[in-house]
């Protein structure tokens, strides 16, 4: 024991001295002889930024800049040559930004003054300026003249370039809302655009009596592009806020969906009975019919939804996938079923509310998919052709029922309705799990098992979300009734 503590006391002293070397090895070498390895530097800005990197006070740094190797006024005046070379940049400063770009780089106003005085740089503001309101074809001349003077020109400067650029204002203001993206405004949106990029009256009035636009049209095809997002009953008032008058605003409405969407493409039968593999229109999406009663129907959507916003479009909700190199996803549009195996107990039992057996249907409000589905449903629901949308994933039972069958070599296929998740989706999940990690899944034409998940890993598959809804028979019949009849929107 003695030993042992003889052997700590001695071990202390060693530390210590180990630890006050390694600490004098860590000590910063004074500035002025650091300064003297340092390597060559352009700017001021450069030479402080590199002493911070090696943990220098601000005392130090201005010690350091006062005693260095450096003539700073003539490194102003270096820097001050070079950035002034533009030629082949079409980067036209003014005389303001110039020196604004001279004290970004660290240098004094005395250093600044020096470069100016004694750089013998030849540029013509004047041309600058001139150069810089040219690329402004559709801009107000206020507008141009509110640049210029951010980019520091002097109202002489200004002066020239507003009188030698020779711009019609008036075609400034009808190329400005001649751009696609007013495709959809009223007359009213339109002038308070042109007003807010400071037009005068005069050019906003030439600018909307030489604008070609039907604003009915308008009307009707902004209520195309927001009838899944703006409720059926809100789309007046909606286009009244949007600017377009009383008459533009009342339009109808059941004309947005029996002209433009069509309510059926392909009936197989009479049009009071549905038939599986039948194919609906409603509000623009489409649907495949996959049951019908008295009492419901349920329609498989054609496509896949959307995951998250990584496209927003207020039209395509079930069109879009996510880009493959989106973080997270291994594939376009696809997501995990689940992030566990939540219809298995501890012991990796099936749980009695899924069933006693699998298949067992498990898609509940635990599946990663809920959250997708019941947006869309939401979506739906702003049509008001429905008191009651349901939303969910197919089960293997109805796959099977509808005609997913195996053949002589073990595959099942499955109908060319039920065969594909939307472009660019080769795979989507169902809502039925086929063993203890993971859920059935469509690929291409097969219906298959998830199978190589590992019972260390407990991966749940992934795939894409393509939705089944179901509603009332009679409503559904009710809607094929009514927008059956052409007719027009006035």
């Amino acid at each position: 024991m003695k030993k042992k503590l003889l052997f700590v006391l001695l071990l202390v002293p060693i530390c210590v001295l180990l630890l006050s070397a390694c600490k004098k090895k860590e000590e910063k070498i004074d500035v002025l002889e650091y300064i003297k390895t340092m390597e060559e530097v352009q700017t001021k800005s450069e030479f402080s930024s590199l002493l911070e990197e090696k943990g220098y006070t601000k005392e130090e740094i201005d010690k350091a800049i006062a005693n260095s190797k450096y003539n700073w006024k003539e490194l102003a005046k270096n820097y001050l040559i070079e950035i002034a070379d533009t030629e082949d940049e079409e980067i036209y400063y003014s005389k303001g930004s110039l020196e604004d770009e001279v004290k970004n780089a660290g240098f004094n106003d005395d250093e600044v003054k020096y470069a100016f005085d004694n750089a013998n740089i030849e540029i013509d503001y004047n041309k600058n300026a001139l150069n810089i309101a040219k690329g402004y074809e559709t801009e107000s001349k206020q507008e141009i003249i509110n640049v210029l003077k951010e980019g520091k020109f002097t109202d002489s400067e200004i002066d020239y370039a507003i009188t030698n650029a020779k711009f019609n204002y008036n075609k400034h203001a009808l190329a400005r809302i001649s751009f696609e993206e007013f495709d959809l405004y009223s007359k009213s949106a339109l002038m308070d655009e042109l007003k807010n990029d400071l037009f005068t009256s005069s050019e906003i009035d030439y600018a909307i009596k030489n604008y070609k636009a039907n604003y009915y049209d308008r009307a009707v095809d902004l209520a195309k592009l927001v009838h899944l997002t703006v409720k059926k009953s809100d789309i007046k008032n909606y286009l009244l806020n949007k600017g377009f008058t009383e008459k533009e605003a009342s339009i109808n409405l059941d004309w947005i969906y029996q002209v433009n969407y069509g309510i059926y493409y392909e009936m197989s039968s009479n049009k009071y009975n549905f038939a599986v593999g039948d194919l609906l229109n409603i509000g623009g999406e489409k649907f495949y019919v996959i049951s019908s009663n008295d009492s419901e129907t349920a329609l498989f959507a054609e496509n896949s939804l959307m995951i998250d916003d990584k496209y927003k479009d207020d039209l395509d909700y079930c069109t879009q996938s996510i880009s493959p190199s989106s973080e997270g996803y291994e594939d376009p549009g696809q997501i995990k079923f689940a992030d566990k195996s939540y219809w298995i107990d501890s012991k990796e039992k099936l749980l009695s509310k899924y069933g006693t057996s699998y298949p067992a249907y498990v898609y509940d409000s635990n599946s990663n998919a809920y959250k997708y589905v019941e947006k869309y449903v939401s979506l739906l629901n702003n049509l008001e052709l429905f008191t009651s949308i349901k939303g969910k994933l197919i089960s293997y039972e109805e796959l099977v029922k509808v005609g997913c069958k195996e053949n002589a070599d073990g595959f099942t296929y499955c109908p060319y309705f039920l065969r594909h998740g939307g472009e660019g989706n080769a795979y989507y999940l169902t809502g039925s799990a086929n063993y203890k990690y993971g859920v059935y899944y469509i690929w291409q034409e097969e219906l298959r098992e998830a199978s190589n998940i590992s019972a260390t890993d407990k991966q749940v598959n992934s795939g894409s979300v393509r939705p089944l809804i179901v509603v009332k028979t009679s409503e559904l019949k009710n809607f094929y009734t009514k927008y059956k009849i052409t007719g027009t929107y006035r």
